[in-house]
């Protein structure tokens, strides 16, 4: 029981950093924003690089938190019932934040806030598992999350969409490779195979394995 109520916990705690630096941005206003936000600028950034990983938690106003928060509870709860690890989600939410970064680095002008690249990060993996484990509902409400994300893109400015977007290309390309590696793992090798046919008979390997033999 302890167990499982780690599990859950741990990616919960998420939220902690998101809603505890909202709290400092309407304490301290443009101060915290400036210590926080990423800058575009390059002088400023190497002055405060942890604001890589910060912005990512930073809101400046309550209608951007609630509907990132919203989105992100949603998610962790639905790669709850996916069965997807605590690490997977949170390594993988904060590369969809740090790919994010980077590219705003890039092409961005001004300061970037908002944890929306690492929950769009998220989005491609559960909406793969809802597929793989034939979870209708779970399919329909992720689509529902996509068609609401990409309307709510479209009022804002190309720079932030290119920044959005960066957070679907990594959980996309998260799921191609995690799961090329799980399937090679899976796969035994042609020398296993070979002995196998050696110690047992051609006829105990399965329909799949003598594919691979071919």
């Amino acid at each position: 029981m302890m167990a499982g109520r780690t599990f859950t916990n741990r990616r919960f705690a998420l939220l902690i950093p998101i809603l505890l630096l909202y709290w400092v941005v309407i304490s301290w206003g443009n101060g915290a924003i400036s210590r926080l936000a990423l800058p575009s600028d390059g002088g400023t950034f190497l002055s405060q690089p942890w604001s890589l990983v910060t912005y990512g938690f930073v809101h400046t106003y309550w209608r951007h938190i609630v509907i990132n928060v919203g989105m992100l509870l949603m998610l962790l709860l639905f790669s709850v019932g996916c069965g997807i690890s605590n690490r997977t989600v949170l390594g993988l939410f904060l590369c969809g934040i740090l790919s994010g970064g980077l590219l705003f680095l890039l092409i961005g002008d001004g300061v970037l806030v908002g944890a929306s690249t690492g929950i769009a990060a998220l989005v491609p993996l559960v909406l793969y598992k809802s597929v793989r484990q034939k979870r209708a509902w779970l399919l329909y409400a992720m689509l529902f999350v996509l068609i609401f994300d990409f309307a709510t893109q479209r009022k804002l400015g190309q720079v932030t969409q290119g920044v959005h977007l960066m957070g679907y290309i990594v959980g996309t390309l998260w799921v191609i490779f995690s799961e090329r590696k799980k399937h090679l793992e899976e796969t035994p090798s042609a020398e296993l195979l070979v002995e196998k046919t050696r110690v047992s008979g051609y006829h105990s390997l399965t329909r799949e394995e003598q594919e691979q033999l071919k």
